[in-house]
């Protein structure tokens, strides 16, 4: 029964995933922070974004949480580099209306 359990949660929590965001192998672009949140955009359009996200290619963070300043700082020295990023949404709007929050970032 516990290995069921365990199964069904692994396949509901990747489902819930299905529909987030991505964009793979992109430049940043456009780092900015506008009233108490931080944007920024890719060289790319996300893929696979939730309905709610109507900026093609624009991603939120929080900067208010220790991880929300952690993946600024790692978007901001991509952008500096010059490094291409893949990015990972939430399937979900909660920080800009218009706009997918991000899950990760990864540098290539």
């Amino acid at each position: 029964m516990k290995k069921i359990l365990i199964a069904t949660l692994i396949f509901l929590y990747g489902a819930s995933m299905a529909y987030a965001g991505s964009s793979t192998r992109t430049l940043v672009i456009h780092p900015l922070s506008a009233q108490g949140v931080f944007f920024f955009y890719t060289q790319t359009n996300i893929t696979g974004s939730p309905f709610c996200a109507s900026q093609k290619n624009r991603w939120a963070i929080n900067p208010n949480s220790a991880s929300g300043r952690v993946t600024i700082a790692s978007v901001l020295t991509a952008y500096t580099l010059g490094k291409t990023v893949a990015v990972q949404g939430q399937n979900k709007c909660d920080i800009w209306a218009n706009t997918e929050s991000i899950q990760s970032l990864y540098f290539y």
